[in-house]
């Protein structure tokens, strides 16, 4: 029988999604993936260092302003990723 593993939907995806879709804040990221803050920064961490994304500081008039970008090479990984896992999903429902 065929099957999914979940699992491989990682949270890692689930971020790089999030920040492709627009989510430029670490607060706003926490609050639609519901991924805990300490887990969220090393995944942006690994995002970061596998350059998927760009970290911009903005000045602001009392501190500085931090947002998450997706690099081309972020984007792609995205669209790679949903599309096998689309793949996956269609051969799954050919055998149900």
């Amino acid at each position: 029988m065929f099957t999914i593993d979940m699992n491989e939907v990682t949270k890692d995806l689930t971020v790089l999604n999030a920040i492709s879709n627009g989510m430029k804040q670490f607060d706003k990221i926490v609050k639609v993936t519901k991924i805990e803050p300490r887990e969220l920064n090393n995944i942006l961490k690994k995002l970061e260092e596998r350059e998927l994304i760009i970290v911009h500081e903005k000045k602001g008039w009392l501190s500085k302003k931090i947002e998450l970008h997706p690099t081309e090479k972020g984007n792609n990984e995205v669209k790679e990723r949903i599309h096998d896992l689309e793949e996956k999903w269609e051969k799954y429902e050919k055998f149900v």
